[in-house]
Protein backbone atom coordinates (compact mmCIF):
# COMPACT_ATOMS: atom_id res chain seq x y z
CA UNK A 1 0.00 0.00 0.00
CA UNK A 2 2.84 2.38 0.67
CA UNK A 3 3.60 3.14 -3.22
CA UNK A 4 0.14 4.02 -3.85
CA UNK A 5 0.06 6.19 -0.63
CA UNK A 6 2.69 8.47 -1.82
CA UNK A 7 1.65 8.10 -5.58
CA UNK A 8 -1.63 9.69 -4.34
CA UNK A 9 0.58 12.48 -2.51
CA UNK A 10 2.59 13.69 -5.46
CA UNK A 11 -0.92 13.51 -7.34
CA UNK A 12 -2.30 16.19 -4.28
CA UNK A 13 0.32 18.45 -4.41
CA UNK A 14 1.58 17.86 -8.50
CA UNK A 15 -0.02 21.46 -8.45
CA UNK A 16 2.20 22.93 -5.80
CA UNK A 17 5.46 21.05 -6.22
CA UNK A 18 8.63 22.45 -8.00
CA UNK A 19 8.36 23.27 -11.66
CA UNK A 20 11.10 20.92 -11.89
CA UNK A 21 8.84 17.91 -10.66
CA UNK A 22 6.07 19.24 -12.95
CA UNK A 23 9.01 18.92 -16.10
CA UNK A 24 9.94 15.26 -14.83
CA UNK A 25 6.61 13.76 -15.41
CA UNK A 26 5.44 12.97 -18.98
CA UNK A 27 3.21 14.87 -21.61
CA UNK A 28 2.74 16.96 -17.95
CA UNK A 29 0.01 14.61 -16.20
CA UNK A 30 -0.22 13.77 -13.19
CA UNK A 31 -1.53 10.70 -13.19
CA UNK A 32 -0.31 7.07 -11.76
CA UNK A 33 1.24 5.75 -14.49
CA UNK A 34 3.82 8.75 -15.26
CA UNK A 35 4.10 9.44 -11.70
CA UNK A 36 5.66 6.10 -10.85
CA UNK A 37 7.43 6.05 -14.18
CA UNK A 38 8.87 9.76 -13.30
CA UNK A 39 9.80 8.50 -9.31
CA UNK A 40 11.44 4.88 -10.66
CA UNK A 41 13.38 6.63 -13.46
CA UNK A 42 14.52 9.55 -11.27
CA UNK A 43 15.12 8.26 -8.03
CA UNK A 44 15.16 4.84 -8.03
CA UNK A 45 12.65 1.59 -7.72
CA UNK A 46 12.76 1.60 -4.00
CA UNK A 47 11.95 5.12 -3.23
CA UNK A 48 8.40 4.56 -3.94
CA UNK A 49 8.38 3.23 -0.06
CA UNK A 50 10.42 6.84 0.34
CA UNK A 51 9.03 7.76 4.03
CA UNK A 52 7.03 4.63 4.59
CA UNK A 53 8.50 4.42 8.03
CA UNK A 54 7.03 7.57 9.88
CA UNK A 55 4.26 5.93 7.88
CA UNK A 56 4.18 2.75 9.39
CA UNK A 57 4.88 4.54 12.84
CA UNK A 58 1.68 6.34 12.42
CA UNK A 59 -0.31 2.89 12.86
CA UNK A 60 1.20 2.51 16.42
CA UNK A 61 -0.93 5.15 18.02
CA UNK A 62 -3.91 3.89 16.50
CA UNK A 63 -3.39 0.52 17.60
CA UNK A 64 -2.99 1.38 20.96
CA UNK A 65 -5.81 3.29 21.07
CA UNK A 66 -8.32 0.34 19.36
CA UNK A 67 -6.95 -2.68 21.65
CA UNK A 68 -6.39 -0.64 24.90
CA UNK A 69 -8.42 3.00 25.06
CA UNK A 70 -11.21 2.16 22.85
CA UNK A 71 -12.86 -1.36 24.67
CA UNK A 72 -12.40 0.81 28.05
CA UNK A 73 -14.50 3.79 26.49
CA UNK A 74 -17.23 1.41 25.24
CA UNK A 75 -17.69 0.13 28.18
CA UNK A 76 -19.10 3.24 30.11
CA UNK A 77 -20.34 5.39 26.91
CA UNK A 78 -21.97 2.74 24.94
CA UNK A 79 -24.98 1.50 27.39
CA UNK A 80 -27.93 1.68 25.40
CA UNK A 81 -29.18 -1.77 23.01
CA UNK A 82 -29.26 -1.39 19.81
CA UNK A 83 -32.47 -2.60 19.23
CA UNK A 84 -34.38 -0.79 22.09
CA UNK A 85 -33.28 2.43 21.19
CA UNK A 86 -31.26 2.73 17.93
CA UNK A 87 -31.10 6.63 17.88
CA UNK A 88 -29.14 6.80 21.75
CA UNK A 89 -27.13 3.97 20.93
CA UNK A 90 -25.68 5.75 17.68
CA UNK A 91 -25.19 8.91 19.37
CA UNK A 92 -23.38 7.05 21.93
CA UNK A 93 -21.28 5.38 18.70
CA UNK A 94 -20.41 8.92 17.44
CA UNK A 95 -19.48 10.16 20.55
CA UNK A 96 -17.10 7.25 21.36
CA UNK A 97 -15.88 7.60 18.22
CA UNK A 98 -15.03 10.87 18.47
CA UNK A 99 -13.03 10.73 21.71
CA UNK A 100 -11.22 7.78 20.10
CA UNK A 101 -10.35 9.38 16.62
CA UNK A 102 -9.22 12.62 18.41
CA UNK A 103 -6.70 10.88 20.53
CA UNK A 104 -5.32 8.67 17.99
CA UNK A 105 -4.33 11.81 15.30
CA UNK A 106 -2.71 13.76 18.34
CA UNK A 107 -0.66 10.60 18.58
CA UNK A 108 0.13 10.05 14.98
CA UNK A 109 -0.43 13.37 13.68
CA UNK A 110 3.73 14.03 14.02
CA UNK A 111 4.28 10.83 12.36
CA UNK A 112 1.85 11.85 9.31
CA UNK A 113 3.53 15.12 9.18
CA UNK A 114 7.07 13.95 8.75
CA UNK A 115 5.94 11.32 6.37
CA UNK A 116 4.59 14.30 4.04
CA UNK A 117 7.42 16.17 3.89
CA UNK A 118 9.82 13.07 3.43
CA UNK A 119 7.45 11.50 0.70
CA UNK A 120 6.79 14.75 -1.22
CA UNK A 121 10.70 15.82 -0.99
CA UNK A 122 11.65 15.37 -4.49
CA UNK A 123 15.20 17.43 -4.21
CA UNK A 124 16.50 14.32 -2.46
CA UNK A 125 16.88 16.39 0.93
CA UNK A 126 17.88 14.27 3.97
CA UNK A 127 15.30 12.98 6.95
CA UNK A 128 17.56 15.59 9.46
CA UNK A 129 17.25 18.54 7.11
CA UNK A 130 13.17 18.41 7.01
CA UNK A 131 13.18 17.76 11.18
CA UNK A 132 15.71 20.64 11.18
CA UNK A 133 14.01 23.27 8.89
CA UNK A 134 9.98 22.09 10.75
CA UNK A 135 11.90 22.99 13.84
CA UNK A 136 13.32 26.20 12.86
CA UNK A 137 10.80 27.17 11.35
CA UNK A 138 7.37 26.28 13.41
CA UNK A 139 9.62 25.35 16.76
CA UNK A 140 7.75 22.33 18.70
CA UNK A 141 4.29 22.60 17.55
CA UNK A 142 5.63 22.00 13.81
CA UNK A 143 4.88 18.70 14.18
CA UNK A 144 1.26 19.55 14.74
CA UNK A 145 0.79 21.57 11.41
CA UNK A 146 -2.41 21.10 9.22
CA UNK A 147 -3.92 19.32 12.57
CA UNK A 148 -7.03 21.21 12.85
CA UNK A 149 -8.54 21.02 9.38
CA UNK A 150 -7.08 16.86 10.34
CA UNK A 151 -9.38 16.57 12.83
CA UNK A 152 -12.16 18.04 11.40
CA UNK A 153 -11.73 15.30 8.33
CA UNK A 154 -11.05 12.85 10.16
CA UNK A 155 -14.41 13.66 12.41
CA UNK A 156 -16.08 14.07 9.44
CA UNK A 157 -15.26 10.69 7.69
CA UNK A 158 -15.33 8.63 10.96
CA UNK A 159 -19.41 9.78 11.14
CA UNK A 160 -19.90 9.26 7.62
CA UNK A 161 -18.47 5.69 7.97
CA UNK A 162 -20.55 4.98 11.25
CA UNK A 163 -23.87 6.26 9.83
CA UNK A 164 -23.31 4.17 6.71
CA UNK A 165 -21.79 0.83 8.64
CA UNK A 166 -24.67 1.42 10.82
CA UNK A 167 -27.35 1.48 7.97
CA UNK A 168 -25.36 -1.60 6.65
CA UNK A 169 -25.65 -3.32 9.60
CA UNK A 170 -29.48 -2.91 10.31
CA UNK A 171 -30.34 -4.29 6.66
CA UNK A 172 -27.15 -6.94 5.60
CA UNK A 173 -25.60 -7.72 8.47
CA UNK A 174 -27.90 -8.57 10.69
CA UNK A 175 -29.54 -10.85 8.59
CA UNK A 176 -26.64 -12.59 7.78
CA UNK A 177 -26.35 -13.24 11.39
CA UNK A 178 -29.53 -14.12 12.06
CA UNK A 179 -29.31 -16.60 9.44
CA UNK A 180 -25.83 -18.06 10.66
CA UNK A 181 -27.51 -18.08 14.01
CA UNK A 182 -30.78 -19.85 13.67
CA UNK A 183 -29.01 -22.77 11.03
CA UNK A 184 -26.35 -25.64 11.29
CA UNK A 185 -22.57 -24.46 10.22
CA UNK A 186 -23.03 -26.86 7.51
CA UNK A 187 -26.20 -25.61 6.13
CA UNK A 188 -24.77 -22.48 6.94
CA UNK A 189 -21.55 -22.47 4.23
CA UNK A 190 -22.89 -24.41 1.38
CA UNK A 191 -21.13 -22.80 -1.24
CA UNK A 192 -24.12 -20.64 -2.86
CA UNK A 193 -24.83 -18.79 0.24
CA UNK A 194 -21.21 -18.76 1.73
CA UNK A 195 -20.55 -16.33 -1.41
CA UNK A 196 -23.93 -14.35 -1.33
CA UNK A 197 -22.33 -13.38 2.31
CA UNK A 198 -18.69 -12.59 1.11
CA UNK A 199 -20.25 -10.33 -1.69
CA UNK A 200 -22.15 -8.53 0.77
CA UNK A 201 -19.44 -7.95 2.99
CA UNK A 202 -16.97 -6.73 0.31
CA UNK A 203 -19.75 -4.60 -1.02
CA UNK A 204 -20.35 -3.15 2.53
CA UNK A 205 -16.95 -2.78 2.66
CA UNK A 206 -16.38 -0.68 -0.19
CA UNK A 207 -19.56 1.46 1.00
CA UNK A 208 -18.16 2.34 3.67
CA UNK A 209 -14.87 3.21 2.64
CA UNK A 210 -15.51 4.54 -0.25
CA UNK A 211 -18.03 6.88 0.18
CA UNK A 212 -17.09 8.61 3.72
CA UNK A 213 -13.68 9.57 2.33
CA UNK A 214 -15.09 10.85 -0.84
CA UNK A 215 -16.88 13.37 1.61
CA UNK A 216 -13.44 14.69 2.78
CA UNK A 217 -10.94 14.33 0.06
CA UNK A 218 -10.46 17.91 -0.42
CA UNK A 219 -10.16 18.25 3.03
CA UNK A 220 -7.27 15.80 2.91
CA UNK A 221 -5.85 17.32 -0.19
CA UNK A 222 -5.41 20.75 1.52
CA UNK A 223 -3.96 18.92 4.95
CA UNK A 224 -1.48 17.18 2.71
CA UNK A 225 -0.31 20.41 1.19
CA UNK A 226 0.03 22.65 4.77
CA UNK A 227 1.81 19.41 6.39
CA UNK A 228 4.28 19.32 3.23
CA UNK A 229 4.91 22.38 1.66
CA UNK A 230 3.60 24.79 4.28
CA UNK A 231 1.40 26.34 2.26
CA UNK A 232 -1.22 28.07 4.53
CA UNK A 233 -5.01 26.50 3.53
CA UNK A 234 -6.96 29.11 1.89
CA UNK A 235 -3.42 29.39 -0.19
CA UNK A 236 -3.73 26.46 -1.39
CA UNK A 237 -7.07 26.07 -2.04
CA UNK A 238 -7.02 29.21 -4.53
CA UNK A 239 -3.86 28.24 -6.28
CA UNK A 240 -4.94 24.84 -7.01
CA UNK A 241 -8.65 25.64 -7.69
CA UNK A 242 -7.30 28.68 -10.34
CA UNK A 243 -4.70 26.51 -11.91
CA UNK A 244 -6.42 23.30 -12.09
CA UNK A 245 -10.09 24.18 -11.24
CA UNK A 246 -11.91 22.31 -8.38
CA UNK A 247 -11.62 19.14 -9.62
CA UNK A 248 -8.04 19.30 -8.87
CA UNK A 249 -9.00 19.05 -5.57
CA UNK A 250 -10.19 15.38 -6.13
CA UNK A 251 -6.68 14.76 -7.75
CA UNK A 252 -5.20 11.03 -6.63
CA UNK A 253 -8.78 9.99 -6.02
CA UNK A 254 -7.93 6.74 -7.62
CA UNK A 255 -4.87 5.89 -6.19
CA UNK A 256 -6.87 6.24 -2.83
CA UNK A 257 -9.43 3.79 -3.99
CA UNK A 258 -6.85 1.23 -4.69
CA UNK A 259 -5.92 1.45 -1.31
CA UNK A 260 -9.35 1.16 -0.12
CA UNK A 261 -9.96 -1.56 -1.89
CA UNK A 262 -6.71 -3.36 -0.27
CA UNK A 263 -8.77 -2.46 3.21
CA UNK A 264 -11.95 -3.82 1.84
CA UNK A 265 -10.48 -7.15 1.10
CA UNK A 266 -9.09 -7.13 4.80
CA UNK A 267 -12.36 -6.60 5.99
CA UNK A 268 -13.93 -9.06 4.55
CA UNK A 269 -11.63 -11.63 5.42
CA UNK A 270 -12.16 -10.59 9.03
CA UNK A 271 -16.12 -10.68 9.21
CA UNK A 272 -15.78 -13.95 7.35
CA UNK A 273 -13.64 -15.22 10.30
CA UNK A 274 -16.26 -13.54 12.48
CA UNK A 275 -18.72 -15.43 11.08
CA UNK A 276 -17.36 -18.52 11.09
CA UNK A 277 -16.70 -18.13 14.72
CA UNK A 278 -20.37 -17.24 15.13
CA UNK A 279 -21.32 -20.16 13.77
CA UNK A 280 -18.61 -23.08 15.13
CA UNK A 281 -20.14 -25.66 17.71
CA UNK A 282 -17.78 -24.82 20.16
CA UNK A 283 -18.99 -21.14 20.64
CA UNK A 284 -21.50 -20.23 23.72
CA UNK A 285 -24.60 -19.13 23.01
CA UNK A 286 -24.86 -16.05 20.90
CA UNK A 287 -27.47 -13.22 20.94
CA UNK A 288 -28.80 -11.07 18.50
CA UNK A 289 -26.69 -8.26 19.75
CA UNK A 290 -23.12 -9.93 19.34
CA UNK A 291 -24.42 -10.68 15.71
CA UNK A 292 -25.75 -7.44 15.37
CA UNK A 293 -21.81 -6.24 15.94
CA UNK A 294 -20.15 -8.34 13.79
CA UNK A 295 -18.76 -5.00 12.02
CA UNK A 296 -17.55 -3.14 14.69
CA UNK A 297 -13.91 -3.48 13.82
CA UNK A 298 -14.91 -1.43 10.83
CA UNK A 299 -15.14 1.20 13.07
Amino acid sequence: MAPYERVKLLQQLSTLLPVEFQGSIQNSDPGAINLVKSIVKTEGFFKLWKGNLCGCLSVIPSIIIRTGVSPFLRSYIVRHDPHKNYVLYLLEELFEEGITTTMTLFLAHPFAVFYSRIASDVTHTGVFSHIYTLWNSHGLFGIYRGVTIALLSALVQKAAFVLITEFCRRYVIENDADQLLGESPKKGYKALAYVNMASQKWLTAHICTHVSSLLTFPLDTLCKCSMALDIPISRSYHQIVNTDGATALYRGIYSHFVTGSLFGVTLVGINILKARWLASPISSVRTKLEGYRVLHSTH
